[in-house]
């Protein structure tokens, strides 16, 4: 029963395929933590808006700043 190394080359291959599998799925995690925090914060002025009865307030520009930035964080990953 011999025992063979590795070829190198395929284990430098599966490495770096595997490396970068891990870091589409970090990134993806990473946005993906962004996007709860907007539906959370959507959520409350939703709720709060339809407590109150006062007219649609439209602008949402942190929100979309926070959208904005987690997948500009998630895509410099």
């Amino acid at each position: 029963m011999s025992r063979t190394n590795p070829d190198p080359q395929k284990s430098k291959t599966a490495m770096w395929l595997s490396t970068i599998l891990i870091s589409l799925i970090i990134t993806k995690f990473v946005w993906l933590i962004f996007m709860v925090i907007d539906d959370v914060v959507r959520l409350i002025r939703f709720t709060g808006n339809k407590l109150q009865s006062e007219p649609d307030v439209k602008a949402i520009a942190r929100s979309e700043f926070i959208v904005t930035s987690g997948f500009l964080l998630a895509g410099s990953l």
